[in-house]
C-alpha cells in the first residue's frame, strides 16, 4: 500500500512539475510608455505642484515602460500637449456643462523637454 502511495505521489509530482515552463523569458505584454502618476476614479491624474508667485517650481514626473520583461533597448519618447484628448475628456465627463471643463494652461506658464 505504501508503494502505491509513493508511485501516486511521484506521478502527481511528475505531472505538476513536468508541465512548467519558463514563461517569463518571453514578453507577455506589449511595452507601453506612461507617466508614473496615480489615476483617480475619473480616469484623470491629478498632480498638485507647489509654487510661489514669481519663482520657478520644478516637478519631475517619471516616465515608465511597462511589460513583463526588462526593456533591452534605449527609447526616445516624445512628450507633448494633445488638445484633442482634453476635449474628449471634457465632453465625456461634463457633456454640455462647459463651465466645468478642464482648461489648457497657457504655454507661458510651463515648459518641459520634448523628448
Amino acid at each position: 500500500m505504501k508503494r502505491i502511495y509513493n508511485l501516486l505521489f511521484a506521478l502527481v509530482a511528475l505531472v505538476a512539475f513536468g508541465s512548467c515552463n519558463d514563461e517569463w523569458t518571453e514578453e507577455l505584454y506589449e511595452h507601453y510608455v506612461s507617466f508614473k502618476a496615480p489615476i483617480n476614479s475619473n480616469g484623470v491624474s491629478r498632480i498638485n505642484i507647489p509654487y510661489k508667485a514669481g519663482q520657478v517650481s520644478t516637478y519631475q514626473l517619471p516616465v515608465l515602460v511597462s511589460g513583463s520583461t526588462a526593456n533591452q533597448q534605449k527609447l526616445t519618447v516624445k512628450i507633448g500637449i494633445d488638445k484633442d484628448t482634453l476635449d474628449v475628456l471634457n465632453e465625456a465627463r461634463f457633456s454640455s456643462r462647459d463651465d466645468l471643463y478642464y482648461k489648457e494652461l497657457d504655454a507661458k506658464h510651463y515648459s518641459f523637454p520634448e523628448t
